[in-house]
């Protein structure tokens, strides 16, 4: 047990002892793969098996970037780290070590306050180089620009390499609407309307194939870039650590990618060029807030809607990319839908009714 396991501690220090917690470092570093300490609580299981029985998830920050890692089979595949830098371990958790060192730079693990859960974290001769200071920074650097704002999307320019941190960048997008391109941060306003469509439509959509992963404003990862899809369809649910942690584990994008928002032909333009297999819808919603007519025949029967070549002149509007990526537009009117490649379909009446 836990109280063994520091009496066990407090016999061992010796040089032979804090050799040994050195080498586990290394090995949590990424170094060569030295011989393990193994604790008794351990039951003589090894570390990669002892983590892999608890559900342990590490997060390892390096002195430029941050990986999780859940269910680890290689301990010397565990962190992903400035090489140059000469960092070592400090466990604190468990008391798996009591080795202080006192390098320039120094990782320590301390509890993140759930069962299991881990986290190193660079520290150095000034103090820790803290990830909730540097997203304190940008919190507060977002909150300025945005004073005053409440309506489309505010694009905020930070230092290059500011937003490099994934551990920073994940709390920013649990804190802000945010999506990001290089060093731009593009926080968007959502409407309690636009959000009601969005929903609505995911719900439609997963209504019609419920083996398929469906889901509003879900952060993916794109060749570098933090994009949010106003509505997604995954032929293939990512997994649970993509889900909760999408830019650490790169959330694939959708199979289906539908945007409302003012840059949303850029994005779209841009994704084509970038990935493949993905089909695209582009819906664009009136900016004032004048009431769309009623519904003139509640009862009829949908049909399917008329396209044209061009952007219609006034919104509501949609737009689908064929496969070859020609434009497809429609103006939106009561009782009609459209047909995706996919199969699914999407009705009209579940954006026009809350336009009402």
């Amino acid at each position: 047990d836990l109280d063994e396991f520091k009496k066990e501690i407090e016999s061992k220090k010796n040089c032979k002892f804090q050799a040994k917690c050195i080498l586990i470092a290394q090995i949590l570093l990424n170094e060569e793969l030295i011989v393990e300490y193994h604790p008794s609580f351990m039951e003589g299981l090894e570390f990669d098996t002892f983590f892999q029985s608890n559900q342990i998830t590490l997060e390892v920050q390096g002195a430029h970037r941050t990986s999780w890692y859940k269910d680890v089979k290689k301990l010397e595949d565990v962190v992903n780290r400035d090489q140059n830098k000469d960092v070592y371990v400090k466990i604190t958790e468990f008391f798996y070590l009591s080795l202080v060192i006192h390098f320039f730079n120094m990782g320590t693990i301390t509890d993140m306050g759930s069962k299991g859960s881990f986290r190193i974290q660079i520290e150095n001769m000034n103090g820790s180089i803290s990830v909730e200071s540097k997203f304190d920074e940008i919190r507060a650097r977002i909150e300025q620009e945005l004073r005053g704002k409440d309506s489309g999307i505010v694009k905020i320019n930070f230092p290059a390499g500011e937003l490099g941190n994934l551990k920073a960048r994940e709390d920013i997008h649990n804190s802000f609407n945010a999506e990001r391109i290089g060093d731009n941060l593009f926080i968007k306003y959502n409407s309690g309307g636009k959000e009601y469509i969005h929903r609505k439509l995911a719900n439609s959509l997963e209504n019609q194939n419920q083996n398929w992963w469906t889901s509003v404003n879900t952060i993916c990862v794109v060749r570098n870039r933090d994009l949010r899809p106003d509505v997604g369809v995954w032929f293939r649910k990512p997994t649970n650590t993509q889900r909760f942690k999408p830019l650490i584990y790169s959330c694939p994008p959708p199979d289906v990618w539908i945007e409302d928002r003012n840059h949303a032909l850029d994005n779209i333009n841009w994704l084509q060029q970038n990935t493949t297999g993905i089909e695209f819808v582009a819906i664009g919603l009136p900016s004032g807030v004048t009431s769309f007519r009623s519904n003139p025949e509640p009862e009829m029967i949908m049909v399917h809607a008329t396209s044209q070549l061009t952007r219609p002149t006034r919104a509501p509007y949609t737009c689908h990319w064929d496969l070859n990526f020609n434009e497809i537009w429609y103006e939106m009117d009561w009782n009609q839908f459209i047909t995706l490649r996919c199969g699914l379909t999407i009705n009209f009446n579940v954006v026009l009714e809350e336009l009402l």
